[in-house]
C-alpha cells in the first residue's frame, strides 16, 4: 500500500511546491503568504480525495469540486464563532435544533446535503467500476478497495450497506485531510520559528538525495523516507507539541476501574487510587496536555526540540505511555483497538509534503513576528493573537539557498 500511495503524495507535494514557488518568483524574492496552513490543508484535502476516493478535488487549483468545497466550509470561517461551534454539537445531540431558522444550521444543512450528493456520485462510480472489474476506472484507492469487497463478498453479513459505505466515505475525509493538513501548518510554524533546526532538516534530506544519486526534482522511495532521522524526530516533535486533535471523548462500554498513576483527592477530602466508571460513563482524553506533561517529558516539555527522540527513553516516559499509546509513546493516535487506523498512511503523507518543500523553499518568521495562539473546534488551528476571528498563519516563504 505505501508503494502505491506515495506517487499520489508526491503529486501533490510536488504541486503545492510549485504554487508557493510560483508566488516567490512573483514577487522576485521573499514573498509573504497570509494562510500557510490553507495551503498545506489543500494539499492534504487532494490527496484524500485520489487516495481515499478516486476523486480529484483540485484544491491546489481551482477548488471547485463541490465536496471539497463543503469539507473545506466546514473547517473554515463560515463555522468559526464560538455561537455556529456550539449550535453545531448540541443539533448532533438535539437533531429537532437544527430545523431551528439560523445561518448556522442552514449553513451546516447545506454542507451536509452537499456531502451526501457528491459521495453518492462517487460512490456509483465506484460501483459501477467494481461490478466491471474495471482496475482502471475503480484503481487502488480506499473506497474502491472497500467496494470491491463488498461486491466479491458471498455473507450478506460482511457487507457494507450504501450509509455504511457513505459514513466510511465522510470519516476517510473527515480525518484524513485537515488534521494532518493543519500539523503541516504547525511543523512550518516551528521550522520558521527556529531556523537552524530548518537548516539541519534541508541538509539532510539533500544529503540523503545525493547519496542516492538523485537530483531535486527526483522523489525519494518509502524506504529512503523512512531512513531520514532527523525527518522522523521533526515528524514526532510536531505531533507532540503541535497535534491536530487536543481532546477526544471515549465512552465506556461496560462497567470498568480506571487506576490512577497518583492519588486523587476528591471535594469531600477523600483520597483514591483508582475511579469507578459506570457503562456509557463519557470520559474526555486530553490528548494534548498529555504529550507536554513535564511529568513524563522534562522540563523543557513545551520547547520545540526534535532531537529528544534522538535520546534514551526516560523511564517516567516509558511507564508514563505504556499501554496506551500507539505510535513512539505519543497519545496524537491514541491507542488500542479505537486507534487511529490511518496513522501509518498519514505520517508517510506528512514525511513526503514536508520534505517536499523544506527542500526548496525556506520558511520564516514575518518581520512583525504576530504573536500566534491556538484554538481547537475538531482540529487545533492557529490564529493571530489580535485577531482571532478567522484562522490564519502568516509565514514568509523564499527559495532556500
Amino acid at each position: 500500500m505505501p508503494n502505491k500511495v506515495l506517487p499520489i503524495f508526491y503529486d501533490k507535494a510536488e504541486m503545492l511546491r510549485q504554487k508557493l514557488t510560483e508566488c516567490v518568483e512573483k514577487s522576485g524574492r521573499g514573498h509573504s503568504i497570509e494562510d500557510v496552513a490553507q495551503w498545506t490543508s489543500k494539499c492534504t484535502m487532494d490527496i484524500i480525495g485520489s487516495a481515499g476516493l478516486g476523486a480529484e478535488f483540485r484544491s491546489l487549483e481551482d477548488g471547485s469540486h463541490p465536496l471539497a468545497m463543503a469539507f473545506a466550509d466546514l473547517f473554515g470561517d463560515s463555522l468559526s464563532s464560538t455561537f455556529a461551534r456550539i449550535m453545531l454539537f448540541v443539533s448532533m445531540k438535539f437533531p429537532l435544533l437544527a430545523r431551528l431558522p439560523t445561518e448556522t444550521t442552514r449553513r451546516t444543512k447545506f454542507i451536509s446535503d452537499t456531502v451526501r450528493t457528491e459521495s453518492l456520485k462517487i460512490l456509483k462510480l465506484a460501483k459501477e467500476a467494481a461490478k466491471a472489474g474495471d482496475d482502471q476506472v475503480g484503481g487502488k484507492d480506499l473506497l474502491s478497495l472497500l467496494v470491491k469487497a463488498n461486491v466479491q463478498a458471498t455473507d450478506e453479513k460482511h457487507k457494507l450497506d450504501d450509509q455504511e459505505v457513505l459514513g466510511q466515505m465522510s470519516t476517510f475525509i473527515l480525518a484524513g485531510f485537515e488534521t494532518t493538513g493543519t500539523a503541516l501548518g504547525w511543523a512550518l510554524y516551528e521550522l520558521a520559528r527556529n531556523p537552524e533546526i530548518q537548516d539541519k532538516l534541508r541538509k539532510e534530506i539533500r544529503q540523503t538525495k545525493a547519496e542516492h544519486g538523485l537530483d531535486s526534482t527526483e522523489r525519494l522511495s518509502v524506504d529512503q523516507i523512512a531512513s531520514l532521522p532527523y525527518l522522523d524526530y521533526v515528524t514526532k516533535e510536531t505531533l507532540r507539541l503541535r497535534g491536530p486533535v487536543s481532546i477526544t471523548i471515549r465512552t465506556c462500554a461496560q462497567d470498568s476501574v480506571l487506576p490512577l498513576s497518583k492519588p486523587l483527592t476528591l471535594r469531600n477530602g477523600q483520597q483514591v487510587e483508582q475511579l469507578a466508571l459506570k457503562k456509557g460513563t463519557a470520559m474526555m482524553i486530553p490528548v494534548a496536555s498529555i504529550n507536554v506533561m513535564k511529568e513524563i517529558w522534562g522540563q523543557d516539555a513545551e520547547q520545540f526540540r526534535p532531537e529528544r527522540w534522538s535520546e534514551q527513553v526516560s523511564s517516567a516516559l516509558a511507564e508514563g505511555t505504556n499501554g496506551f499509546t500507539l505510535y513512539s509513546h505519543l497519545s496524537s493516535f491514541l491507542g488500542g483497538t479505537r486507534g487511529c487506523v490511518g496513522y501509518k498512511f498519514a505520517l508517510l503523507e506528512f514525511k513526503t509534503i514536508l520534505s517536499t518543500i523544506v527542500e526548496t523553499l525556506e520558511f520564516k518568521e514575518r518581520d512583525d513576528k504576530p504573536a500566534i495562539v491556538s484554538k481547537s473546534f475538531i482540529v487545533t488551528k492557529p490564529y493571530l493573537k489580535d485577531d482571532q476571528k478567522f484562522s490564519r498563519l502568516p509565514l514568509n516563504v523564499s527559495m532556500a539557498p
